[in-house]
């Protein structure tokens, strides 16, 4: 937290401690030592690599661990997050904010309620539907996390709906195309899922030009096994499309 250090001391420190709290019970015991508004203040540091592992350090506490969940929403700490990767640029960061939700996401329905006011879903959209596909780790990350979200917690708030609303299956279509196999597998997984769970995604596949899109690439697509040629089969049936 000492602005005054070196910043490759400071680097050092942050990352020992994220070594830390991969122990859950280290991570309880760090919120309970005010570790979550200290680490929320260093998103206002000047270097964005302070502020990215910061974040880190969130993030490792909050994989599958509901008790700090539930500290981080009652220390406020979405809304400061969110912002941040609103406001930011650089992919390291969101990439490492992106790791933070998915595990506060996964591991609390409060915490889904809350990131819907706060238009958290319509960022990481516009995330994964960016157009410069360079960054496709964090479009891994995203088709994921969405795959998981929707899988595990559609009726939550009605979260598939609103979804579909904020366009994820256009981006979730429009990333099947790029030359990416792992990606193009979890895009696949976030289909099936909303298909699956969610009769106004089906609705708007098959209303819009989406439906044509998938046909589309259907004709050309290549498969990694056979297990995801399956539900690639599977996915495209739900929505009319037979291969």
């Amino acid at each position: 937290m000492n602005a005054e250090l070196e910043q490759e001391i400071r680097e050092e420190a942050l990352d020992e401690l994220e070594m830390y709290v991969e122990s859950m019970d280290n991570a309880n015991s760090f919120a309970n030592m005010t570790g979550i508004p200290s680490m929320l203040s260093l998103l206002n540091d000047r270097s964005i690599s302070i502020q990215t592992q910061a974040v880190w350090v969130l993030g490792t506490c909050l994989q599958s661990n509901t008790r700090f969940s539930e500290a981080f929403l009652n220390e406020h700490g979405l809304p400061p997050i969110v912002t941040r990767m609103q406001q930011t640029s650089d992919s390291g960061l969101a990439s490492k904010i992106v790791y933070a939700l998915s595990g506060l996401l996964r591991s609390s329905d409060a915490a889904i309620v809350d990131a819907m006011a706060l238009n958290t879903f319509d960022t990481l959209v516009d995330l994964l539907s960016a157009t410069n596909p360079s960054d496709l780790n964090l479009k891994r990350k995203l088709a994921f996390l969405f795959a998981t979200l929707v899988f595990d917690k559609h009726s939550v708030n009605n979260l598939g709906h609103h979804l579909v609303e904020k366009k994820l299956l256009e981006a979730l279509v429009q990333d099947l195309k790029l030359n990416d196999t792992d990606l193009q597998e979890k895009c696949i997984n976030a289909l099936h899922a909303l298909f699956s769970s969610c009769p106004a995604a089906v609705s708007h596949i098959t209303n819009t030009t989406l439906q044509s899109a998938l046909l589309e690439w259907s004709s050309t697509a290549q498969f990694a096994d056979n297990c995801e040629k399956t539900i690639a089969k599977q996915m495209l049936q739900m929505v009319g499309i037979g291969m």
